[in-house]
């Protein structure tokens, strides 16, 4: 069972991939592998999630971009600093740290999601079930 409260959620993956590679598939090929539409911020079809500038996008169908999240800082092979709020709206957002160690063999990544104060527990526990979901997609599309 996850952990109940508010505090950070915390997840980890090894990677058998250089860190500046795991970067570029994080910021670069995020619409390859991150498992839209079960985890869409909408209910209509989506044709993808791409970084533009300095913010994260989904793209639906239609052509229309929509909101989830802003860069607050990078560091190419290091770290991806979001704040995060897909959907947009009155909800406060969120913060999403990816931080890329490398470590023998390959690369640690490390997501660190807080901010979860103003949005309670069971918000919390939806991301807290997810995370593991969509490392395990990032995994995927690491593999040689």
């Amino acid at each position: 069972m996850k952990e109940l409260g508010t505090g950070p959620i915390v997840e980890t993956v090894f990677l058998d991939a250089e860190p500046d590679a795991v970067y570029a598939l994080v910021v670069d090929g995020i619409g390859d592998w991150w498992p839209l539409p079960p985890v869409s911020a909408s209910g209509v079809e989506v044709d993808g999630l791409a970084f533009v500038d300095d913010e994260l996008v989904e793209r639906w169908a239609d052509g229309s971009a929509h909101h989830w999240a802003d860069v607050v800082a990078r560091e190419p092979g290091r770290s991806l600093s979001l704040s995060w709020n897909p959907g947009g709206g009155a909800v406060p957002p969120t913060s999403v740290v990816i931080d890329l160690v490398g470590v023998a063999g390959g690369t640690q990544v490390r997501v660190t999601h807080d901010g979860w104060e103003p949005l309670g527990e069971e918000a919390r526990l939806d991301y807290a079930a997810g995370w593991p979901f969509v490392l395990d997609r990032l995994a995927l599309a690491a593999r040689p």
